[in-house]
């Protein structure tokens, strides 16, 4: 699972399990997630990280 992220975030999240920050050629970084439910559960427990879905993602429900 990718969301796009900014640098504030990427730093904190890059010292945490089950996810890695990369960089897109064109300066987007990326955050990708081992699964939905790590995602969904950091977007509970870390609600001040930018964590945005991406367009092909489509809408959640």
């Amino acid at each position: 699972v990718a969301r796009r992220t900014d640098e504030a975030s990427a730093d904190q999240l890059r010292t945490m399990t089950g996810v890695r920050v990369l960089e897109r050629a064109d300066g987007t970084v990326l955050a990708l997630f081992e699964s939905q439910y790590w995602v969904a559960r950091l977007e509970q427990e870390h609600p001040e990280l930018v964590l945005d879905r991406l367009v092909a993602e489509g809408r959640p429900g």
